[in-house]
């Protein structure tokens, strides 16, 4: 998205936005809301009128010889004034309740807008810093920032409406007053969006700083280890840390509002000279006899009206450009290309009879130099099941973000059935394929809700979901829960549990399985689970699997010597490949890993 914009441009652009997205969010409410806002203004020059007839009247008829006559007329004014305030308020109160709906149903899509979009980027843009400095700017400001384009948005008919009327009191008789009224607030508004672009510079530059006070007070506040945070005792610590950084946001922020609110004030002694110029100015035609006492009234009471329209107008359409600026960021987001994300390409038939080949991948990740994998090329024959096995960091996780097409290689292809995995169409390529990554999260709130989650359609087959839970042998742990399969997981809740980290891998594996992929990837999928379950669990995976590729990713050797191949990589490279025997046999890097492991047993 373009950003050099005029100012002019950027408001329109702004305005063109926000009327789209309240068309699209609710057009009748919309409607209705922009209606009422104008319709409130237009009592304003009724109300005027009244207001003067009321004094003249009461002025001129000052011991009056007949007084009641007088009395009658002010008692017309006063009922009609009433009428008028009682419809005013109607439509105020009918203009405030749909503003609040159109307010609601506007951050129901916008929450959901940029949760969707975030699942659809690009992985390697979500894994940028630069991205993430801006993603936490826009998840700090977004729904704020778009509820202030809406709030602003609905009131310019309001605001319009009253610069209008008031002004139609003096264009006539006294255009003079609407061309000085305009030039006495010139210097606010230039103010004004001077230090708008500043207050968003502001906040680009403290972004970082909010990233780390954020990390800071989640280790602090909302951590899930808070057993460890209270043997730790680090919590002075960290709530200085978090001290600290604040300490820097609100220094630059101290120093902003000085500037901004020294020139304000400036520039708004030039506003009030002039209103009050305006007071004297009328009551000097009033006194003059050129203008009688209630029009001197009506004009003052116009003046101050214009005022207040014309300031909120003059703000609205700053906060406007103001949110323009933070806007951008979120058009820029949801504008992001995903060129992995290919919705196009070629639609995968099961069985993958082709299997899957890494032919000379090489790799290595955005902006770095050193190479994560060198030249692999391995074969996976369909119905064979193998273990990935190295150090952290030799890239066992780096092939699989590959194979599920999150990343491109640099050189060298990966097929999948004979297709090269760029060219497939990933969401209907991925409905064959199930990972579980070591940091998986729950994706739902009740233990069926979490299972599920691999295959929504699928998510009101219980028999299915207890079938797979009994795989991982973690469905007698979830039967003696209050409420069974749909008990909050999570003390966040009523009835909530927290379940353990081996209990948290089984119910990843059962939800692995339930998506009966043609490719199931398992990242290290009971490091905590204990020795004799997981025996029991990848007996039944295995068994399960007859039919499917499988890999799995483990340090755990007594998992790995299961697998039809194994591959040794060592710093990006396949150093060793074959079956448990014919490794142990070899007495290279896995035979003796393998031993340094027995050892610790004996």
């Amino acid at each position: 998205m373009k950003k050099n914009f005029s100012a002019l441009a950027q408001i329109i652009f702004i305005l063109k936005f926000a009327a789209k997205f309240l068309w699209e969010t609710n057009k009748k409410t919309f409607l209705i809301v922009v209606f009422l806002n104008a319709l409130v203004s237009l009592f304003i020059i009724p109300n005027l009128l009244l207001d003067k007839a009321f004094l003249d009247i009461l002025v001129s008829n000052i011991k009056s010889p007949q007084p009641l006559s007088a009395f009658r007329a002010i008692l017309w004014i006063v009922a009609a004034r009433f009428a008028l305030q009682a419809l005013r308020s109607l439509a105020n109160r009918f203009a405030g309740y749909y503003s609040r709906v159109l307010s609601w149903e506007q951050n129901q899509r916008a929450e959901v807008m940029i949760g969707t979009k975030y699942a659809t980027i690009a992985v390697p843009t979500l894994e940028d810093p630069n991205f993430k400095d801006r993603y936490q700017k826009i998840e700090r400001e977004s729904l704020n920032r778009l509820q202030g384009v809406a709030n602003n948005f609905i009131s310019l008919p309001r605001h319009l409406t009253g610069v209008i009327s008031s002004l139609s009191f003096f264009i006539v008789t006294q255009p003079f007053v609407v061309l000085t009224a305009l030039v006495s607030l010139v210097p606010a508004i230039i103010v004004e969006r001077v230090f708008v672009k500043k207050n968003y510079e502001l906040e680009s530059q403290i972004s970082l700083l909010h990233r780390f006070r954020g990390m800071y007070y989640y280790y602090l506040g909302r951590t899930r280890s808070y057993l460890e945070l209270r043997l730790l005792h680090i919590h002075e610590h960290l709530g200085l840390q978090i001290k600290k950084y604040w300490q820097k946001i609100i220094d630059k922020r101290k120093a902003f509002s000085q500037g901004r609110r020294t020139w304000t004030y400036l520039a708004g002694l030039v506003d009030d000279a002039v209103s009050y110029s305006f007071d004297g100015l009328f009551a000097f035609q009033a006194i003059v006899g050129k203008i009688s006492i209630g029009s001197a009234q009506a004009y003052i009471r116009a003046i101050s009206n214009f005022k207040q329209s014309f300031t909120a107008l003059t703000g609205a359409i700053l906060e406007l450009y103001e949110n323009y600026l933070y806007l951008t960021d979120l058009v820029w987001f949801l504008e992001l290309d995903n060129p992995y994300y290919n919705t196009q390409g070629r639609k995968l038939t099961p069985p993958f009879k082709g299997g899957i080949t890494f032919k000379d991948v090489w790799f290595k990740y955005p902006d770095t130099e050193n190479w994560i994998l060198k030249g692999v090329t391995f074969q996976i024959s369909p119905r064979e099941n193998i273990a990935l096995v190295g150090k952290n960091g030799a890239g066992k996780t780096t092939l699989v973000k590959l194979l599920c097409g999150f990343y491109k290689p640099d050189k060298g292809q990966i097929l999948v059935n004979n297709t090269p995995v760029q060219q497939l169409n990933k969401p209907q390529y991925w409905k064959y394929l199930s990972v579980l990554f070591q940091d998986s999260d729950a994706f739902g709130i009740t233990v069926k809700e979490i299972v599920s989650a691999s295959d929504i359609a699928k998510s009101e087959n219980l028999d299915k979901i207890k079938e797979y839970t009994r795989v991982s042998q973690i469905d007698s742990w979830i039967e003696s829960l209050p409420h069974k399969y749909a008990n909050p997981i999570g003390r966040d809740f009523k009835d909530g549990v927290s379940p353990s980290s081996g209990q948290w891998q089984r119910i990843g594996i059962a939800r692995a399985l339930f998506k009966d992929p043609e490719v199931l990837v398992l990242d290290e999928p009971t490091s905590n689970v204990d020795p004799e379950a997981e025996e029991q669990i990848f007996n039944e995976i295995l068994d399960i699997g007859r039919k499917k590729i499988i890999i799995f990713i483990s340090h755990r050797f007594s998992t790995v010597r299961r697998a039809d191949r194994i591959l040794v990589i060592d710093q990006g490279l396949i150093t060793e490949e074959g079956s448990h025997d014919q490794l142990m046999a070899r007495q290279g890097t896995y035979s003796r890993l393998f031993h340094l492991q027995a050892k610790s047993y004996k």
